[in-house]
């Protein structure tokens, strides 16, 4: 996360507006997560990671359905793409076990989460009561998105040393 924070300079401590909240938190904990659980190679292994990993994550509950695969072939394909990729570096990286210290990246991961709130301020740029719809696309299926883009503006909040 410090290297993130470092490399997108461009969020000081100037209100900068945003489109979309989601798409925002979405690519910084993927990339964050993803090299905090897996180190940096993954992605490297697979630049296209990211991009299929979203698009089978925006179609995860096709693959739950009955319905065959035909019907929306991307969605498998991406699937597929993701399962390649973990296997191509788990050959390379770990071989047949599983690393001792998985536990403590998913803490890394949590904490990326509590990072990013504690070093930027958010204000949501949405009317009053405004509530995003809901999308029941994902229902069942942990956390729901929302089904539009969510404008926001962001700055580092001022750190006060004690």
């Amino acid at each position: 996360m410090e290297k993130w924070c470092v490399t997108h300079d461009s969020i000081g401590m100037d209100w900068v507006e945003m489109p979309d909240l989601y798409t925002f938190v979405q690519d910084i904990l993927f990339q964050c997560g993803v090299d905090a659980f897996f180190g940096e190679k993954l992605r490297k292994l697979d630049p296209d990671l990211e991009k299929d990993f979203w698009e089978y994550d925006d179609n995860i509950s096709f693959p739950a359905t009955p319905m065959p695969a035909w019907m929306r072939p991307n969605a498998i394909k991406a699937r597929d793409r993701c399962h390649a990729a973990m296997k191509r570096w788990r050959q390379k990286v770990v071989g047949d076990h599983l690393c001792p210290g998985r536990l403590f990246a998913k803490q890394e991961m949590i904490l990326n989460f509590a990072i990013l709130v504690s070093v930027f301020d958010v204000e949501l740029l949405s009317p009053k009561g405004w509530r995003p719809a809901e999308n029941l696309d994902r229902y069942g299926f942990g956390s729901q998105q929302p089904k539009q883009k969510t404008p926001f503006r962001v700055r580092r909040r001022v750190l006060r040393s004690e």
